[in-house]
């Protein structure tokens, strides 16, 4: 359990689409948000033996009363989306909020992990922009100026052979907005404002590296939608750096210190969207990862722990 992504999160009739989660951009969202007396719902806890308290002075008045999508206004400056993958027999949402309370990194209260923090089967999940350390999240917030050229890693886990769906459910963002869905094996970008996504894919999709959920007001240049489209992040266990994305021929990456010395170089597998490369060797701190090819190149600070 890490509280920095936590929620509340409720059964609204059907789990297996993901949960009815209420976070701190939720309730910036909707502020007269209540649950009734009775109204159940999961609470994680960092100690097993801890207790909850729920106080009388934690109650108070209002006119809702459960999970139930739909029900309430949104009368805050905050634009949310949900998009959602389906096939023909089941479905699973993701969603975001557009909010000057968030930035593109770990905002606690406003980006929630998936619950149990384990993605399903057939889901729908997004990667921090920044600060990404290859977790799964079910809400992440923005800074409400991001609905312009910015691209969030999506992860899609499906099984092959089952047409796929991926489409805008819910939308407040302004009409300007175009929400675009990359996907860089195919090199193609779907305008979801106009369209559905669809998809068979020839093999089992799991995890990121593959889509991205671009929001512009305006096309990218082909190269900046290939140098946009490559996600770098390091984790724990294992120790290792991951550029995940559709990469050039030819494709290198290289790690300095702060000192500006080259600590690691590597040859990148283009036939693959996401690369693993052991850094067990290297000390904690920060680095510069730069990930380049003839036609462009990418350099990013990373935190290696």
């Amino acid at each position: 359990f890490n509280p920095l992504r936590s929620g509340i999160y409720g059964y609204d009739g059907d789990a297996s689409d993901g949960w009815q989660i209420w976070n701190q951009a939720y309730s910036d969202a909707n502020p007269d948000a209540r649950l009734t007396p009775g109204q159940g719902f999961l609470v994680a806890s960092a100690n097993a033996t801890g207790t909850i308290s729920f106080t009388p002075d934690m109650r108070n008045n209002g006119n809702t009363d459960d999970f139930i999508p739909g029900r309430l206004s949104n009368p805050e400056p905050i634009e949310h989306l949900k998009i959602q993958l389906s096939d023909n027999t089941q479905s699973y949402n993701t969603d975001f909020y557009f909010t000057n309370n968030a930035t593109l990194g770990q905002d606690s209260g406003y980006d929630s992990g998936l619950f149990n923090g384990v993605a399903p089967n057939f889901s729908i999940y997004s990667h921090l922009v920044e600060e990404n350390e290859g977790l799964a999240y079910a809400i992440q917030s923005l800074k409400y100026s991001d609905f312009s050229n910015v691209s969030i890693p999506l992860g899609v886990n499906a099984s092959s052979g089952q047409e796929l769906a991926i489409n805008v459910l819910e939308s407040t963002l302004p009409e300007s907005v175009e929400i675009y869905l990359d996907d860089t094996v195919n090199n193609t970008s779907t305008l979801l404002n106009n369209a559905d996504f669809t998809l068979t894919p020839s093999t089992n999709l799991d995890g990121t590296g593959r889509f991205y959920l671009r929001f512009s007001d305006a096309s990218l240049s082909i190269n900046e939608f290939a140098e946009n489209n490559i996600q770098i992040y390091t984790t724990v266990t294992p120790k290792s750096l991951y550029i995940n994305g559709q990469l050039e021929n030819g494709t290198l990456v290289e790690i300095f210190d702060m000192q500006g010395r080259s600590v690691l170089s590597s040859k990148l597998n283009v036939s693959s969207t996401s690369n693993q490369v052991d850094i067990s060797n290297l000390v904690s701190g920060i680095y510069v990862v730069s990930v380049s090819n003839s036609v462009w190149t990418k350099n990013q600070k990373v935190i290696i722990k």
